[in-house]
């Protein structure tokens, strides 16, 4: 949800849940690969609010969303703000 509050427009924040305790990691894509940022939530749950800020104004933001896994990396989703 982009803005939910009204109080800060670069900001977005997402709620979710999944099967398992797990740890979050988000990607927020840059302009180019020298801007960007992640970020790895420590803590493990099942129920997950992920603050997003520094939001590109006027263009497509793309946020990606990972948990780790026993076997590597798997993508839990990307979305477009």
């Amino acid at each position: 949800m982009l803005d939910p509050y009204g109080e800060s427009p670069l900001a977005a924040l997402f709620l979710f849940q999944t099967e398992t305790a797990t740890q979050v990691e988000i990607l927020i894509h840059g302009g180019d690969e020298d801007t960007g940022a992640a970020h790895t939530f420590a803590e493990l749950s099942t129920q997950h609010v992920i603050p997003v800020y520094g939001l590109y104004p006027g263009q497509v933001n793309i946020i990606t969303i990972e948990k780790p896994t026993t076997g590597g990396r798997a993508r839990e989703g990307s979305r477009r703000r």
